[in-house]
């Protein structure tokens, strides 16, 4: 009986550590207006966002993380235990691009800031805003993941 209520516990426990972090697809218009479609790991959780991409060997291409914030504000993110060169964009609630930092040294103690306050922040392979023509004129549309908050 207590091996049953342990793995039920554990089973619990478990579910409610993932559920906060999800995969989801994200739909960047890039500057010549062409959709790009992203599959992004979504940190929401403190925890989460603390962690970031640290410690991971690749990230596929097309795929990234958005970090998600409860509220605007200004963010700063650095590379500690980060292994992989990333594209860094912040993101105004309004779904505009407030700033991208191309091309981030791996393992770097360097603050790598927002202009002003952003809603959110999409790390991608270094390179690949180049490579899909994601710039200052692109559109991010945030809009199913604040409402799924």
């Amino acid at each position: 009986m207590f091996i049953k209520i342990f793995l039920l516990f554990l089973f619990l426990y478990n579910n409610s550590i993932f559920a906060e972090s999800y995969i989801n697809n994200i739909e960047i218009i890039n500057d010549i207006g062409k959709p790009i479609h992203y599959r992004v790991e979504v940190a929401k959780t403190n925890e989460e966002q603390v962690k970031g991409l640290m410690y991971r060997l690749e990230l596929k291409e097309n795929e990234g993380m958005l970090f998600l914030f409860d509220n605007e504000k200004k963010t700063s993110f650095w590379m500690k235990n980060t292994f992989i060169p990333l594209d860094i964009i912040f993101i105004n609630k309004n779904g505009s691009i407030n700033k991208i930092y191309k091309n981030s040294k791996p393992k770097s103690l360097k603050r790598i800031k927002s202009k002003g306050k952003v809603l959110a922040v999409l790390e991608i392979n270094a390179g690949e805003a180049n490579k899909n023509k994601i710039g200052n004129e692109s559109f991010i549309d945030l809009e199913k993941f604040i409402s799924s908050s």
